[in-house]
Formats: C-alpha cells, structure tokens, sequence
C-alpha cells in the first residue's frame, strides 16, 4: 500500500482451513480500534452470525492504553473458525490503520468496518453480491442512536439513494463512509490507499480519488451499519472544520486552474488562471445577505429569514419522515442548530484552507 508503513507487526494469528464460498476472491473485514474496549466485543460478535462469512477478520490496534487487545485475544481464542488477525499500526490515526490491514490482508475484496459500529446477519452477503455485479467499491449508511443532526447529515448525503457519484466540485456532500466501505484491493492500490496525513475526511478524499481513477461507486441504502457511540457538539463542529480546510485541499489538487462556481447538485467549470471555488448559495452567504439587506429595510429582511427558516424546517422534517426516521419536538429545534453550527465551522475551514493552500475556496 502506498501510504502504508512498515511499523506496525503480527502479535498472533490464528488461522483456520478457508471457506470455499470466498475461495476465489477472499474477503478481508478490517477494523481499526484505539481504546475499544466498550464497543469492540459487540462489532466483533456481530460478524460470527453472517450468512456469509468473511475469509479473515483483521484487527489493527492503534496503541490502545485500555484492554482492548486483552478482549480481542481472548474473542481470537473462542472464534477462531472466524480467522482473526491481530496487528499492530504505532501510527495514530485511522488512515494509517486501515492501510496496515489492507497491506496484511490475504482478501481481494477490503472490507472496512469501525470497531464502534455493530452490522446485520447479511452485511457481508451483500457485500460480495454488490462486488460481483461489477462495483468497484460499495458503502452505506451509519444508523443506530446518532444525535439528530447526525442522523440528518448522513441521510441528506444520500438522500438520492443510489444516483451516480458526481465529483465535478470540490463541495461534494456524498461520499462512501471509511466505517462501511468494501472494495477491490487493486483499486485501493492505485490510488495509494487512505491519505495518512488526514485524521478527519479521509473517506472523502479517498472516494474523490477512486472516482477520479474511474473506479465505479455505489451506494446501497440497506447496507447499513449500527453505532454504538455518539460525539459531542464541539467535536462535530471541529470535524466540519477540518473538512473545509479538506474542500480548499481537493479543489487546489484537482481543479487546477479553474473557477468553479457550485450551487446546490450543479456546478460549472471555467478555464482560469488560478482556483478560484465558490459554493453559491452557503450559509454564510444568505446571512450576510439578510444583514446587508436588514441595514436598509429591516422588517422585510426579517420576514425573509423567517420564510427561509420555515421553508429549511420543513424540508428537514419532510426528509427524515420519508427515509422513515422518527422526529420529536426538540429536534426540530437540534438539528437546524447543529447543522447551522456544523455548516459554519465549515466554510470557515474554507477560508483557513484557502490562506494555506494559496486559493479561494468559499
């Protein structure tokens, strides 16, 4: 694996005679974990009952301080039917830790999972059929108890449901998931594996990559995974942050010399001499747009914001109820708040990015 490092080593492998029914391609589950031990058993368990079952299951231990690896050799012990694996990436970071798998794993088919996260009986199944029907990488959703705003972020990205991925501008919102993403071995080599300078947005720039090597991405909206845990307000908003300065990133290395004017799922593309990204209708935008237009007729800039927050609570709430999602009272207060709080932290990722990167990404 290009990214790969040769820190890590095998502290035990316990290997049993293959299965026939993955003979031919070999499936490997990859799971990084750092300081697991509350949620790991419980991914690990939910592996045991696949109808099909994978041809190893890879543990990378990223310098867990608790009894994380304690528990895993001792599950190893018990399911050794399962084929597990138990490696060692010293370099933080789940970048590092998926490329240490990948460059372990015996399977032509790489199947990432995180250790917080729990699957159904035929997540694997579907894996394999969704490969054999010619993608080149699949994913799904997160579900399970994710705070409201989580649960709206994820289901706008992919809200569509199964449309082909466009990556004609660096503000793309859908993307495959680093905790449920499988695909090919050889297409994670050419692009060099996940970029383990980044601790944030590694599946998107991963799926940029892949899409741009031609690698073909689907989504399944009923591969879905369950998490187990939950991040808090500050966190999120410092992973929106990180993934703006990620955006300026993208469009510096992959829209050179161009303006690229986004606004909702279009965008347009012009020779320039410099990049030049602006995402047309932000948040940032519209508000600076109310205040300007309050400085000079305050109650129609008020009602307009009204009118613009009605129509956003609506769509919200339109949105979950079709994708079968219970919404209560309060979060028809959480989410507009949390995903306006996310969304700014954002494009002032943006902004950072673009005094880094030598752009204008906004």
């Amino acid at each position: 694996m290009g990214r790969g490092t040769d820190t890590g080593k095998v502290e035990e492998s316990r290997v049993s005679p293959v299965k026939d029914h993955t003979e031919k391609k070999g499936i490997s589950v990859i799971i990084p974990v750092r300081n697991g031990e509350a949620t790991m058993m419980a991914c690990l368990n939910s592996l045991v009952s696949q109808s099909l079952h994978p041809d190893e299951i890879i543990i990378v231990d990223n310098g867990s301080a608790d009894q994380t690896v304690f528990l895993v050799k001792q599950w190893a012990l018990v399911h050794s039917d399962c084929h597990p694996r138990i490696v060692t990436e010293m370099k933080r970071g789940p970048s590092a830790a998926r490329n240490r798998g990948a460059k372990v794993a015996k399977g032509e088919i790489l199947v990432f999972l995180d250790a917080d996260c729990v699957v159904a009986s035929d997540w694997i199944e579907r894996i394999s059929e969704a490969m054999d029907e010619g993608s080149g990488a699949v994913g799904g959703p997160y579900q399970g108890s994710l705070p409201a705003v989580e649960k709206y972020a994820a289901m706008s990205w992919f809200f569509k449901g199964e449309q082909p991925f466009s990556f004609s501008s660096p503000f793309i919102s859908r993307f495959l998931l680093g905790g449920n993403m499988a695909l090919w071995r050889r297409d994670l080599e050419k692009v060099n594996g996940f970029d383990e300078t980044l601790h944030v947005g590694e599946d998107l720039d991963l799926s940029f990559r892949l899409k741009k090597a031609e690698v073909p991405l689907k989504y399944i909206p009923h591969l879905a995974v369950t998490h187990q845990t939950t991040s808090s307000t500050l966190k999120r908003v410092h992973r929106a942050f990180l993934h703006g300065m990620l955006q300026s990133k993208i469009a510096k290395r992959d829209f050179r010399r161009r303006l690229i004017l986004s606004t909702f799922e279009k965008s347009w593309q012009l020779p320039f001499p410099c990049v030049i990204a602006i995402e047309g209708v932000s948040l940032t935008k519209v508000l600076g747009a109310m205040i300007l237009l309050g400085c000079f007729y305050p109650p129609q800039a008020l009602g307009l914001f009204l009118i613009l927050a009605l129509v956003w609570e609506f769509r919200m709430v339109y949105r979950l109820l079709r994708l079968r999602v219970p919404v209560t009272f309060s979060d028809c207060v959480l989410i507009p708040s949390g995903w306006a709080s996310a969304r700014l932290a954002m494009e002032v990722g943006r902004l950072a990015g673009s005094l880094r990167y030598g752009l204008l990404c906004w």
